[in-house]
């Protein structure tokens, strides 16, 4: 009996974003505490190798959907940056 369904379904995903280079959130560390700005922004883009990037602001809805190519900068209700991950 094969039990295939049960296998971790990203693992390509995962192989992939390996790959081509995903995310890597370490690197824009250095920015948390800062006004966040455009010019910021495509820092934090550049050093992370993300695709994609976001601000989060405080209660906002996001997705809980997985990207390795994405960034996500969250930001305090003072326009100040919290917390920069990846996915």
């Amino acid at each position: 009996m094969s039990v295939t369904a049960c296998a971790p379904r990203h693992s390509s995903l995962t192989e992939r974003a390996a790959a081509e280079g995903a995310c890597d959130a370490r690197p824009a560390q250095v920015h948390v505490g800062q006004q966040a700005s455009q010019e910021i922004a495509q820092r934090i883009q550049d050093v992370t190798r993300a695709r994609i990037f976001e601000w989060i602001e405080p209660d906002m809805i996001v997705t809980t959907a997985f990207s390795p190519w994405r960034v996500r900068v969250t930001l305090n209700g003072e326009g100040r940056i919290t917390a920069i991950t990846c996915g």
